[in-house]
């Protein structure tokens, strides 16, 4: 388990302390984007179709006057200086343009995401740095892509969506059932939802769409948020053939903002079909094949190495910030340490608080961007760091459902929390031990 060099008791209250975790997480976060492990890997070798075919290796497949099948990782975190995404496409000859979505701080201390043009090479690779964008953002996602005379409509509750053709029942095609989709909001999911299951375009009579996935959780306790986008749908109209491509997965603190709002961008030319999540570019044939595109360049393996260590650090903030956070709400709080001795605070008997006592975690599961970051990130199965990652999320779980994150609600007063925990801490909290009716805190190293 990681530990820290020093302790502090005392920890200030914060109201959103994911803004504080994710300032910690992006520090020198400079090639930040979106992006997925360390060597380049196959997204599947192939896609799931119907009717089934059979498999095959999966290879690059180069047509007549069209770029590479494949997934191609575009580090435009590197470009921008931060957590970018890619946000729509628009192709012109063997030219993408790529409407970047960039964080912005602003002088009032507000997040906001503007819009930079950066331009890719199709024959060469070439990408170029970042300019002002002439193109405006969506002003939703249903209309983050091209439009579309095709969409998702959803009639009633509890029953699948169909793809509707506008003006034209005679359009109407069934979503293919075979086909599993979800809806962030809820776990376990009951509807479909239209933020997680968006139609991105369309060529011919192939609708391309959006699915978010996947089904369980990473880790028991989280309860929304932590789909993102992972796969690709196709689907004709006409003949009701349909084939389901992964997409592969990211690394990047963007994955989850802004890149769980935002839908993927589209674009087709000629035989090819373009599709851009995160800072992976997939490349598509126009009229979709049974096998699934491959990974043809994955992101720098020091990349995914850098931000495996911002990630644990980040992951390490917040679980030493909820221990000690409840530590001190219990001392200071609850016991009012008279003496101080306990509650090294400038003041006593305020709420001295964890982001684990905020009442949005620990009644509605919503979790620091950066704790689900840490929860979804790709690592290596039963890998030191991996093993590490499910003991320190495991423990942040309980935090959140320990008897401290609902003694403020409970127990109107210190006097009736003491009466009720009969003046002994009622949980373990790591770095600290129990002596009396306080929590001490063990000294690093021992």
């Amino acid at each position: 388990m990681m530990r820290r060099d020093k302790k502090g008791l005392y920890m200030p209250h914060h109201r959103n302390l994911s803004a504080l975790v994710l300032t910690l997480a992006l520090a020198g976060f400079g090639l930040a984007g979106c992006g997925g492990g360390g060597a380049p890997v196959s997204a599947g070798s192939t896609a799931v179709s119907s009717p089934p075919t059979s498999a095959s290796p999966a290879k690059a497949q180069h047509g007549e006057n069209g770029a590479p099948i494949g997934w191609t990782y575009l580090n435009v975190g590197a470009r921008t200086g931060g957590p970018s995404v890619i946000v729509k496409l628009l192709a012109s000859g063997g030219t993408l343009d790529l409407i970047v979505s960039h964080p912005v701080t602003t002088s009032a201390g507000a997040e906001i995401f503007r819009p930079l043009l950066m331009r890719y090479n199709l024959a060469s690779g070439d990408l170029s740095g970042p300019s002002t964008s002439p193109y405006a953002f969506p002003h939703t996602l249903a209309t983050a892509t091209p439009t579309s005379s095709v969409a998702l409509y959803y009639p009633t509750f509890d029953k699948p969506p169909v793809f509707v053709r506008a003006g034209s029942q005679s359009e109407i095609a069934p979503f293919p059932s075979a086909v599993p989709t979800y809806y962030s909001g809820i776990n376990p999911a009951t509807n479909p939802g239209p933020l997680d299951n968006v139609v991105i375009g369309t060529t011919g009579q192939w609708v391309w769409v959006a699915l978010k996935g996947p089904a369980a959780a990473p880790f028991s306790g989280l309860v929304w948020q932590f789909r993102h986008w992972n796969r690709i749908l196709a689907v004709n109209l006409q003949t009701r053939q349909f084939f389901v491509y992964p997409i592969p997965p990211s690394s990047s603190l963007a994955s989850v903002n802004p890149g769980w709002w935002e839908a993927p961008g589209f674009a087709s030319a000629g035989q090819r079909v373009y599709i851009a999540v995160g800072s992976w570019l997939g490349v598509f044939p126009s009229v979709p094949t049974s096998r699934a595109p491959v990974v043809l360049t994955g992101p720098p393996a020091a990349l995914t190495a850098a931000r495996g260590r911002q990630m644990m650090a980040a992951l390490s903030a917040l679980y030493w910030q909820a221990s000690d956070g409840l530590a001190s709400y219990w001392n200071c709080s609850v016991m009012q340490d008279p003496s101080l001795t306990a509650c090294p605070a400038p003041t006593s008997g305020s709420l001295n608080g964890s982001w684990v006592l905020d009442p949005t975690v620990f009644n509605h599961g919503d979790y620091p961007a950066a704790f689900l970051w840490a929860a979804s990130f790709p690592l290596v199965p039963g890998s030191a760091m991996a093993n590490t990652r499910a003991q320190m999320v495991a423990t942040i779980l309980r935090l959140v459902q320990s008897p401290l994150t609902t003694a403020q609600i409970l127990y109107p007063t210190a006097a009736a929390a003491r009466a009720g925990f009969h003046d002994t801490p009622p949980t373990p909290l790591p770095g600290f031990t129990i002596k009396g009716s306080y929590y001490w805190a063990v000294p690093a190293g021992s």
